[in-house]
């Protein structure tokens, strides 16, 4: 079983409550979490594999702190079974980067449907959760697939781009076991009620199994979460199925070995995409058996005339995205003078000859306009010593992960993500975003002038 746990020092007052301490309580954690061996953002989250420490230790250390710092844990802990050989699996994937904009249609039945619009120019993968290109339709019809309906997703970027597609299914599964009541909070109020709750808490913790029942009593506030067990007589007998836990989120998609197989061939995915998909005759005691959500697939008429219109877009001319470096440095320039406390003054003549001679020399323009800073609330250009700082860890880690290296393009960390994912340069010139959780290419640029032109946020004047 996989468990990760993703957690944080809370500062609280006398009376437990929490309390804001800014940037000098970020500041302490993230030299808490450098003096246990852990990485941390910015504020300070951890996240660590509990196969892959001695999590006891770490925990015991965070909480002998907690106690001279009065501070409590917060955290998130999730499992998931580990990839191995399965019938079905459930397809894990990297979702929009971008929020997209939705168009509403009613379609011939009357429902109510909204469909994505966005700037298909800013995605990167050839599936994503619940929207695939136009080369994985491609392959879907190669192979004959069955079980996908595509309805086209409005482009709404002014660059020349793949397209992508909203996926809808034919197999919608009606009920689920999943994970309830799972959430520990220590705080709750002394009274006959809540422990009967802990009680239950205790022993749907042992249910579950694993590491969580040795590492809960040590936060104040733990959200768990677990996965699905699905009924194994409503699956079809290939192909891909569908599961609609909740109204806010699209419904989960399943895969068949048999299209796994393929998608893996054709390098559209991995198997770090697939996780094994749990079934069940009896509701495991940490679960609860609850009907799907309801969740309305387009009609056949309107799938037809949203893709209608795709065909007559794709006739449309539009220019291909590709910046100067002088029309990124000039927005640079901008965000520098409109955001002076969030962008670094340029750097000196001087150390910019000293960077010229290092393997960052291809960002000495843009270090004099700014040594570094946000250049938008999603990306951070790393200031010099960042930059080296950050590219010595990742290349630490490639040099120690056969996996990723054979995945993931060589290149040269310079830039970061509010998320933690980290930006690459390329030998050959081009810019990609990495996922910070496994590797995975997420956004590709032409060049690091892209970059800094699109990703650059200033005020309109």
């Amino acid at each position: 079983m996989k468990e990760t746990l993703m957690w944080i020092l809370d500062y609280v007052d006398q009376s437990g409550a929490k309390i804001n301490t800014g940037e000098k309580g970020y500041a302490r954690n993230r030299d808490f979490a450098h003096s246990i061996g852990l990485k941390s953002d910015t504020v300070g989250w951890m996240e660590m594999n509990l196969s892959a420490v001695d999590y006891i230790n770490v925990l015991e250390k965070a909480k002998a702190f907690c106690k001279e710092n009065s501070c409590e844990l917060r955290g998130y802990y999730r499992c998931a079974p580990d990839y191995r050989e399965s019938d079905w699996y459930i397809l894990k994937l990297p979702f929009f980067k971008f929020y997209p904009d939705f168009d509403d249609f009613i379609d011939e039945n009357g429902q109510n449907i909204r469909i994505a619009a966005l700037p298909a120019y800013n995605e990167g993968p050839d599936l994503l959760h619940n929207y695939a290109s136009e080369r994985f339709i491609e392959i879907y019809k190669k192979y004959n697939m069955k079980g996908l309906k595509f309805c086209w997703v409005r482009d709404t970027g002014k660059y020349a781009s793949k397209h992508y597609f909203n996926i809808f299914g034919e197999h919608y599964i009606s009920k689920a076991a999943q994970p309830f009541e799972l959430n520990y909070r220590s705080e709750r109020k002394k009274k006959l009620a809540d422990f009967f709750i802990k009680d239950k808490i205790s022993e749907k913790y042992d249910a579950i199994g694993g590491a969580l029942p040795e590492i809960y009593g040590y936060f104040r506030d733990l959200t768990v979460y677990a996965p699905n067990y699905y009924p194994k007589n409503e699956m079809p007998e290939s192909g891909f199925a569908f599961f609609s836990e909740s109204r806010f989120s699209h419904p989960q998609m399943l895969v068949h070995r048999n299209e796994a197989e393929i998608l893996i061939r054709e390098k559209i995915i991995s198997t770090k995409n697939l996780e094994p998909a749990l079934f069940y005759q009896d509701v495991p005691f940490s679960h609860k058996e609850l009907p799907a959500v309801p969740f309305s697939v387009p009609g056949d008429k309107l799938i037809s005339s949203r893709n209608a219109v795709y065909e007559n877009f794709i006739t449309i001319e539009r220019p291909v995205r590709k910046a100067t470096e002088k029309q990124a440095l000039s927005i640079l320039r901008k965000a520098a003078k409109q955001h002076a406390e969030y962008i670094d003054k340029k750097i000196p003549k001087q150390k910019a000859d000293e960077i010229s001679n290092t393997e960052f020399a291809f960002l000495v323009p843009y270090y004099l306009v700014t040594a570094g800073g946000s250049i938008s609330d999603e990306y951070h250009f790393l200031q010099y010593e960042q930059a080296v700082e950050f590219n010595s860890e990742f290349q630490n880690d490639m040099a120690n992960d056969d996996y990723a290296r054979e995945i993931l393009p060589k290149g040269i960390v310079f830039g970061a993500c509010a998320d933690g994912d980290l930006i690459l340069h390329l030998d050959d010139g081009k810019v990609v975003r990495v996922n910070h959780e496994q590797p995975e290419v997420l956004e590709e640029w032409p060049s690091v002038a892209q970059f800094i032109f699109d990703c650059t946020e200033i005020d309109e004047e």
